[in-house]
């Protein structure tokens, strides 16, 4: 009875909701190709992501357990540069019980704000349409990753860099050519949200891998954000070829297991994996030096502990 009582309830609100019409993007998978490009579905406010992803199985004809394996993402456009036209966009990954309708209102509403704010004497853009901002995917967790226009940040839930803890630093040191091994622009995976790649400069230099938001400046005294990983007792391979991370590499420290990956979007297949095999080069070959100065150290701390005990009398 109870069950009766919420599908009707259901039921009704369905009625007095009108419901929205979204166009979903299908990603490639294991289980289908490409011969549907995107399905149409038409979703009320209570609709879950969950019931999302059964809708879209149920269209395209596939197993009944399909769905436990993909996912409803959201992809808006939140800024354009107005000098060089870059666009902006956030990526989140919705969560089984989370609802579309609403995280879509919301989205609306921000892009409305930012627009308000960056143009505070003109009207405000009422018109804009969410199909004109919002874009929805659906993908299979088994699948290569989802290749954006632009690039893209994630939402506050997706925030894993240590870099707005810590203090800005100058790094301009790491330009110098003695100390940098490696440097260049790389995807990186969000640790919360691994549909999200961010670009990000890495730089390998010493005993750590730094990645930060932009290239660093060859002046010094310009300070900005940037993370570290410590590649003592680190390991570096290339991913598991069941992830489906193309010209990637797994990077394992003590703490996690940090994902990157080389990428451009005109470059050729040839460029792309020659960028891959550098680091990957570059990176077992600092780890090995950083590992056999951790030893040496190691090893100077034992003879001096060994030196101090020898000249305590007994």
């Amino acid at each position: 009875r109870q069950q009766q009582q919420q599908q009707r309830q259901q039921q009704q609100q369905q009625q007095q909701d009108r419901g929205v019409f979204i166009r979903v993007a299908v990603h490639e998978s294991q289980d289908f190709n490409l011969a549907v490009p995107a399905v149409a579905l038409r979703i009320f406010s209570s609709t879950t992501a969950q019931e999302v992803c059964q809708m879209v199985v149920q269209k395209l004809k596939l197993p009944s357990n399909s769905s436990t394996k993909c996912a409803i993402i959201m992809v808006y456009t939140v800024h354009q540069d107005e000098h060089n036209g870059a666009i902006q966009q956030v990526l989140h990954t919705l969560g089984d019980g989370e609802k579309p309708v609403q995280l879509q209102e919301r989205a609306m509403k921000r892009c409305r704000d930012l627009a308000a704010e960056r143009h505070p004497n003109t009207q405000p853009p009422s018109l804009l349409q969410a199909e004109d901002v919002i874009h929805w995917f659906f993908r299979d967790s088994r699948s290569s990753p989802l290749e954006l226009e632009h690039d893209a940040s994630g939402s506050e839930a997706s925030e894993d860099e240590a870099a707005t803890k810590d203090h800005p630093q100058d790094l301009s040191h790491l330009n110098d050519d003695n100390c940098t091994r490696c440097a260049g622009f790389l995807l990186k995976r969000s640790a919360h949200d691994p549909n999200l790649w961010r670009k990000r400069f890495c730089i390998l230099a010493g005993d750590k891998l730094w990645y930060m938001r932009r290239r660093p400046q060859r002046s010094r005294g310009q300070l900005m954000h940037a993370t570290c990983i410590p590649l003592v007792a680190s390991s570096v391979d290339e991913p598991p070829q069941a992830m489906r991370i193309p010209f990637g590499f797994e990077l394992q420290t003590v703490d996690r297991v940090y994902y990157f990956r080389a990428f451009g979007r005109h470059a050729r297949r040839e460029q792309l994996l020659k960028v891959q095999r550098g680091w990957l080069h570059a990176l077992e070959g600092q780890i090995s030096y950083s590992d056999e100065n951790d030893m040496i150290c190691m090893a100077e701390h034992i003879v001096c502990d060994s030196v101090r005990c020898v000249g305590i009398p007994s």
